[in-house]
């Protein structure tokens, strides 16, 4: 057994934020990718998806304790250490559980009625998450599969807010007309992608900047796909003339373009090709890096919302591409899709949650405290994520679809806020 001055261990952990930092420095003290823990786990027959735990890790809520478990063994635990871990989750946990005895949610009929199509076609939208805040029940979902696992949250608690260490709050609409100047002397983020890119880059930068943590230089192509920018003017290109430290990218992966090869998003052409892309990506960063004489910026690669038409493209996308080539590259990824998916609602676990598309999930303090929770009134606090009709683009009143973002969405901050995080903690 590995002496006690050597492992980390959870024994002094007090706050779920220790816990999963204790968890990162077992990580690292095992030398272990995620694609290994993964391997390993199944060896010993447990399941550890490398996506679950990248998320996990970047976030600082306790896991569930099966994931736990096998985190701790698949990074060299013995039975003792891992029931140790198992111990010590449980004791953090409840740290996360609501006082007893809370007021009870608003009911439903404090919406008050309206004739209004949108909000009746709302109202019919929000089924399921009547389901989850005002009645505290599983999500109905079609397949009884996706039966939910329960967590020890009281459903009158306040829920979390999502992932954040920069104690920054959400940005205004006028911050983001006006974004905060970037820090003199800083080192240089480029961000790089598809109309995700321009949805996003302000808040991106906003948060960003207010950190102290570096410069973001962003440039985005409208139904680009991460082939697109391998000619010798883009990629490249950006490198010799931003010299950055990190280089965030994003690619929602649903276009096809010429060179795609015309493979029908989530063939398997189309996720050959993109696996690809993505390692002649990393391969031209380091290529040119080596020219211009400078270190090899770390890639980030932003891993993708759910696609509500093809749930399992987006599934592939993340682990078999971006994941698959941050591993073999030794870079990073940033779980910003999981704030967008049924994974992140507080109330209930949903069963392959990360990857269940969702209009709508239960506000968190956050979003409560700076008047970005949709519907505050509405079965608890409702936030919208989406525009009305777009299953993909994230809403915010100032983005680019102002028209279709009628009304106050967290969307953008939640995605945003999980890419900001992993570029403190990179630099």
């Amino acid at each position: 057994m590995v002496s006690e001055s050597e492992r980390p261990t959870p024994r002094h952990a007090a706050t779920p934020a220790d816990f999963v930092a204790t968890m990162r420095q077992l990580k690292s003290w095992a030398g272990l990718s995620f694609r290994q823990l993964e391997r390993r786990a199944a060896q010993a027959g447990e399941a550890l998806p490398r996506t679950t735990v990248t998320s996990a890790l970047s976030r600082d809520r306790v896991p569930q304790e099966h994931l736990v478990t096998a985190f701790a063994r698949a990074c060299g635990c013995d039975d003792d250490e891992v029931r140790e871990w198992a111990a010590a989750r449980r004791r953090v946990a409840v740290v996360e559980v609501a006082p007893p005895n809370p007021p009870p949610p608003e009911p439903p009929a404090s919406v008050k009625p309206t004739r209004n199509p949108r909000r009746i076609r709302l109202l019919a939208e929000l089924g399921v998450v009547t389901a989850l805040i005002a009645v505290g029940v599983a999500v109905i979902l079609d397949d009884p599969a996706n039966e939910p696992t329960r967590q020890p949250l009281s459903m009158g608690g306040t829920p979390p807010s999502p992932p954040a260490t920069l104690k920054v709050p959400p940005p205004t609409e006028a911050q983001l007309r006006r974004l905060p100047a970037a820090p003199a002397g800083a080192p240089t983020v480029l961000y790089v992608g598809d109309s995700l890119v321009t949805e996003t880059s302000r808040a991106l930068t906003y948060f960003v900047h207010r950190s102290g943590k570096a410069k973001v230089v962003s440039t985005a192509r409208p139904r680009a796909t991460l082939c697109d920018y391998l000619r010798p003017d883009r990629l490249s290109a950006l490198i010799a003339r931003t010299r950055p430290r990190l280089v965030l990218l994003q690619f929602w992966g649903h276009s096809s373009t010429g060179c795609t090869g015309g493979g029908a998003p989530g063939s398997e052409e189309y996720f050959a090709r993109y696996h690809s892309a993505a390692r002649q990506a990393a391969q031209q960063i380091t290529q040119q890096s080596v020219r211009l004489g400078i270190p090899r910026p770390r890639l980030v690669w932003i891993l993708q919302g759910p696609d509500r038409a093809r749930p399992e493209r987006v599934r592939r996308l993340n682990e078999d591409v971006y994941q698959t080539v941050a591993d073999e590259y030794g870079d990073l990824v940033s779980d910003a899709g999981h704030q967008v998916s049924l994974a992140a609602n507080v109330y209930e676990t949903v069963r392959d949650g990360r990857y269940r598309w969702t209009a709508f999930l239960p506000c968190d303090d956050a979003e409560r405290r700076y008047g970005l929770c949709t519907h505050p009134r509405a079965f608890g606090g409702v936030a919208q994520l989406h525009p009305d009709h777009d299953a993909r683009q994230l809403c915010r009143s100032t983005s680019p679809i102002r028209d279709r973002c009628t009304v106050s969405s967290p969307g953008v901050i939640r995605y945003t806020t999980v890419i900001a995080q992993t570029v403190a903690e990179s630099l």
